[in-house]
């Protein structure tokens, strides 16, 4: 049985009251009978002068209307004497015993509270060894035990390793994070450096197409920078959800209308399919065009001249289901679970090329959780195509 914080601590109190009634009831016990025992033999085996004196005088009277014999001794020196060696048994037994039950009690006390203290202690060293940056640090806990019979302190070490794992996982994201923007900076910055110095040793023309090279690469930086600062408000939900009831139909004819001329450029067929009488979602309009537009631009990357990507709404239960559907180069399945990180790219020079930050299937994640859904990737392999879907739900 899960016994709470409150429940231990009463009966460990309990506990230690216990062990000192015992312990002070076993030592008087043990001490009194004994020496009140050996007090009175010796006194009867060494009586004093005064008492020997009072016993003949009580022996040798039997006149008539004289006490008994033993009455007159219980009632004079030797009842006296009795009670004062009750009295100093009593008083000495009683010390002892209050002396070995409070030692007793003290001992109790301190290993139960040893026993409660222990935990934080472990707890206080871990978190101090957090703070230092050590965040692989962990509190011990029992391996036989689910968490849902754990008791208090157990519940707390359970979420102090919870917050240190989301911790240390933070930590290895931002590690990453602080490789994976060096990285993709590293490649734009070269290229204009190698222009601009090329353009001072004369080794390349001052020409219109230079400088255009150099442009591209200057807003191939911007670009990245943007998705960064999106990336980051969108983490924070810096910027609140506008919420409103919101047609399935009109979020899909907005994404198509604005990417059907890049995709006719690119000699990409886009369609669209939407189910007939789906009822409107909670959204927010610009959050889930913007989610659209960066999935229909992921397909526009990927998918070579000549294919089809198309774009569906179907109802599911209590959600209306999303879809971008393309023929373009595909995902292994290993690759599958890793599309939504930072900068994760299946074909990274195709995606340099196009300009693609990694970003985008980040940021989609990202504002589809924040309106409650789900979103997830499907693909048969490489040259397979892929398929995305995203779920919101009913309004």
């Amino acid at each position: 049985m899960r016994l709470k914080l409150f429940g231990k601590i009463f009966l460990s109190l309990l506990l230690v009251i216990m062990v000192w009634i015992v312990i002070f009831g076993i030592t008087a016990q043990v001490i009194l009978v004994p020496a009140f025992t050996r007090q009175y033999n010796r006194f009867v085996q060494n009586p004093s002068a005064e008492m020997m004196d009072d016993i003949r005088q009580g022996w040798g009277r039997n006149e008539e209307g004289q006490q008994p014999l033993a009455r007159q001794l219980l009632g004079g020196r030797l009842r006296t004497e009795i009670i004062e060696i009750f009295r100093r048994v009593m008083n000495v037994s009683l010390g002892i015993a209050m002396a070995v039950s409070l030692a007793a009690a003290v001992l109790a006390s301190y290993l139960i509270a040893n026993r409660l203290s222990r935990p934080v202690q472990r707890m206080s060293l871990a978190a101090e060894r957090i703070a230092e940056g050590n965040y692989a640090e962990r509190v011990a806990l029992p391996g036989d035990l689910e968490p849902a019979y754990y008791d208090e302190w157990q519940d707390f070490a359970y979420q102090f390793n919870q917050m240190a794992s989301s911790l240390e996982e933070t930590e290895n994201r931002r590690q990453q994070l602080l490789g994976d923007v060096a990285h993709e900076m590293r490649t734009p910055l070269t290229t204009i450096k190698g222009y601009m110095e090329a353009l001072m040793d004369g080794v390349v023309a001052a020409d219109e197409q230079t400088f255009y090279r150099v442009h591209q690469e200057a807003d191939r930086l911007q670009h990245l920078v943007n998705d960064l600062q999106e990336l980051s408000r969108v983490s924070a939900n810096a910027d609140p959800l506008k919420l409103e009831p919101l047609a399935p139909a009109s979020l899909i004819h907005s994404a198509f209308e604005r990417l059907r001329f890049p995709y006719e450029e690119k000699g990409i067929t886009l369609l669209h399919d939407i189910a007939e009488n789906l009822p409107p979602v909670k959204a927010d309009r610009m959050r889930m065009e913007q989610v659209l537009i960066n999935l229909l631009g992921n397909a526009l990357n990927y998918t070579p001249e000549g294919g089809q990507v198309r774009l569906a709404a179907r109802r599911h239960g209590s959600e209306v289901q999303f879809s971008v559907i393309d023929s373009g180069i595909g995902i292994a399945p290993d690759q599958l679970p890793l599309i939504f990180n930072r900068f994760y790219r299946v074909d990274k020079s195709r995606a340099r090329a196009s300009g693609g930050s990694g970003i985008g299937l980040t940021i989609a994640k990202h504002l589809v959780e924040a309106h409650g859904g789900r979103i997830w990737a499907e693909s048969q392999g490489e040259g397979h195509g892929t398929a995305f879907y995203f779920t919101l739900p009913i309004a």
